[in-house]
């Protein structure tokens, strides 16, 4: 399984630094940054002392979308899981995180701002949310542990056989579910949201995946609620 470490609008040279050579430690060199906000000068490189080679290698992109594309999986991390159980999205500890990569090849690990976390619409770049258990008094941690903390616990992780669901398999499943919701649907939006969450957590694989889709789009051929079929002109046989 092939790791992706994406660090969003990071501040501080320290910080990437530092997860720069947290990522070398666990065996992990493709690193992504969004918007950086940090110089990535003298102190970025001080701190990712031993694994320069990975500072040196990282590549920038305007948006997160742009920085995840490829991966099977993309994995959001939070300090604050009560941000998006509000809006039904799906959040595990950290420690169940490796049971959910089964089947993947290029898992994108996403980190927000050290201000703010990331923003609504990078959230729904991410396929469900990780959270590190810690102390409720203070349960942010600092970004760069934070990488460090996420790694340690997938590193030497078992792989898992079978081919994952892709992203975009999903994407279209919750599509052609929305655009079959009845009229006696009151708040489809809601609805979708909460099949899209189901969803995720499922693990599908690529086997269940098509099986969906063409159940999904199937469903256009069956004939409308309350419609009688048409009857079968049965012919006599010589």
């Amino acid at each position: 399984m092939e790791l992706r470490v994406v660090l969003v609008r990071p501040l501080h040279d320290l910080n990437v630094g530092s997860a720069c050579r947290a990522m070398k430690n666990f065996g992990c060199t493709d690193l992504r940054l969004v918007a950086p906000e940090a110089r990535l000068g003298f102190q970025a490189r001080l701190y990712a002392k031993h694994s320069e080679d990975v500072l040196d290698g990282a590549k920038r992109y305007e948006s997160l979308a742009e920085a995840v594309e490829g991966c099977d999986l993309v994995v959001g991390t939070t300090g604050a899981p009560q941000r998006f159980a509000s809006r039904l999205r799906a959040c595990v500890p950290l420690p169940k995180l490796p049971g959910k990569l089964k089947g993947c090849r290029k898992v994108a690990l996403v980190f927000g701002s050290e201000s703010n976390g990331l923003t609504e619409e990078e959230s729904k770049e991410c396929d469900f949310f990780a959270t590190i258990p810690a102390s409720p008094e203070h349960a942010v941690l600092n970004l760069s542990h934070a990488v460090a903390v996420v790694l340690y616990e997938l590193y030497g992780a078992p792989s898992v056989q079978g081919k994952r669901a892709s992203r975009l398999d999903l994407k279209q499943i919750n599509t052609l579910f929305t655009a079959r919701l009845g009229s006696s649907v009151r708040n489809k939006a809601r609805v979708a949201k909460a099949f899209a969450n189901v969803l995720a957590r499922s693990d599908a694989s690529h086997e269940e995946a098509r099986a969906l889709l063409a159940g999904f789009a199937g469903l256009s051929e069956a004939p409308s609620a309350g419609k009688p079929r048409g009857k079968r002109v049965q012919r006599k046989r010589a």
